[in-house]
């Protein structure tokens, strides 16, 4: 949880940084470790280099392997990407895909090189080629980064306001600048607004959220009355747009900037923001009834049971643990091992049934994640001139749930600011010392099968090694 200043939106910060998937990542970085090793060993083995230049070789190759990469884990996610990439990207394509050229020619004069890099890297490259089809699959599914020097043109455009006119709010698709432009910065859960779909140099540098995306707006919403000549929100708008980037309770269906879906709550009003069917890259504000009994059902038609499976589980349980100091391994690295004895010992520690850690255990019927963060009583980040959820400060709690739909539970690592915890946590939370004072574990099962339930039970950080085990604790109002 970072400030996003004009890096965080840039080619070579996913490059640098890796941000994608967790797993492929990895097995990127294996990949191109794999492609070092190859290169050098065959090269030095060849007998026509010193170890210095074989590792040189190695280095190289592998660099522009490794760009390469970076490149396909930015722009696959939308083909379209690569028509408008900024002078960055392209100069990036050009390097990742001529230097391993000029370099295949140079070792064309040795034909030991030659055949030592073919035979060596053969198998080696086996794997790297499937993990960049992996990569091309799921990609194609997922979100869509622009980082180009022209805004891509948005399908949404097609639409009239004679479209628009009469239409409920929920039905009323925003593109991600419409929506930028009306909060006046990104949406709770970087959902609608990310810098994975909004283009880095127009909010920093252009801040075209101030007259281009603007006039776009008026252009499009004003004539249709949701929003006036100067294209501030109507009432019934503006109320759900304050809401979606104001402090308060996400529920996303990935992490920041990855996911498809979120619902959004405060004490007062609860609301979803969802892809819009038809309209390419937009969005659609749901707006959830003022009875908060009914915002369960709600937030069951964001994340259907089809999709969202949770069976009912034998008992009802919200606890909360903090991990012990003189524990050598954490409750994930226990139930990851399947270490029963381990297991018992946890649970007699720690008060916890033995019986719901086993289940948790043996993973049956695999798993899905939610996230879930509370910025409640948070002030978000001003400083680009756009505000920023990342980057608050004050409380927070951020909650990521694995959950076990077979079992009718989940198992979630939350981290949680409390006092004598710095204000500007957040931003830290992935450094140790600031692990060490805001990280616990929760476990949640509801007879019920209720997976609004589930999420909406976390509570302040345990300073006791355990909580209620009762499931009374609530991020509801």
């Amino acid at each position: 949880m970072v400030n996003v200043n004009e890096s965080d939106m840039s080619f070579m910060n996913v490059l640098l940084h890796g941000k994608g998937h967790g797993g492929l990542r990895k097995a990127a970085l294996a990949s191109i470790a794999a492609v070092f090793a190859a290169v050098a060993i065959t090269v030095m083995r060849a007998g026509d280099t010193d170890l210095s230049m074989s590792l040189l070789i190695g280095l190289v190759i592998a660099g522009c392997y490794a760009l390469w990469l970076g490149f396909l884990a930015y722009s696959v996610y939308d083909l379209r990407a690569l028509l408008t990439m900024g002078a960055r990207g392209k100069a990036a394509v050009v390097i990742g895909l001529a230097a391993p050229l000029v370099l295949l020619l140079w070792l064309w004069g040795s034909s030991a090189r030659m055949v030592a890099i073919f035979y060596g890297m053969g198998e080696p490259f086996a794997f790297p080629v499937l993990v960049n089809a992996v990569m091309l699959v799921t990609g194609f599914f997922s979100g869509s980064p622009y980082d180009g020097d022209e805004e891509l043109a948005r399908r949404i455009q097609d639409l009239s306001p004679a479209d628009l006119t009469g239409l409920p709010l929920e039905e009323v698709p925003f593109s991600p600048e419409d929506l930028f432009t009306l909060m006046g910065g990104f949406d709770l859960g970087y959902v609608a607004c990310s810098t994975r779909n909004l283009n880095g140099k127009a909010i920093m540098r252009k801040q075209a959220y101030k007259d281009e995306w603007r006039r776009d707006l008026v252009k499009r919403y004003h004539a249709a009355g949701w929003v006036d000549a100067e294209g501030n929100p109507n009432e019934e708008l503006g109320r759900w747009v304050r809401l979606i980037s104001s402090p308060g309770v996400v529920i996303m269906n990935d992490k920041f900037g990855r996911g498809t879906a979120e619902v959004i709550f405060n004490d007062d009003a609860a609301c979803a923001v969802v892809r819009a069917p038809g309209h390419g890259e937009s969005y659609l504000i749901k707006p959830f009834p003022a009875d908060k009994s009914r915002w369960g059902d709600e937030f069951n038609k964001v994340f259907p049971a089809a999709d969202y499976p949770l069976a009912q589980a034998t008992l009802d349980l919200h606890t909360a643990i903090a991990p012990c100091a003189d524990e050598p391994r954490s409750l994930p690295l226990i139930l990851g091992d399947r270490d029963y004895a381990a297991i018992h010992t946890y649970a007699q520690r720690h008060g916890v049934p033995e019986d719901v850690l086993l289940d948790l255990a043996d993973r049956r019927g695999g798993y899905y994640r939610l996230y879930i963060d509370d910025t409640r009583g948070a002030t978000f980040d001003t400083s680009n001139g756009f505000t920023n959820p990342l980057g608050c400060t004050g409380p927070g709690k951020v909650q990521r749930a694995w959950v076990f739909p077979k079992v009718g539970g989940a198992i979630s690592g939350c981290n949680a600011w409390h006092p004598g915890v710095r204000e500007d946590w957040s931003s830290h939370v992935d450094e140790q010392e600031m692990k060490d004072q805001t990280l616990f574990y929760a476990l949640d099962f509801s007879s019920r099968g209720s997976l609004w339930e589930i999420c909406t039970r976390l509570g302040e950080y345990p300073f006791r090694d355990v909580v209620d085990l009762s499931p009374t604790s609530t991020l509801l109002g």
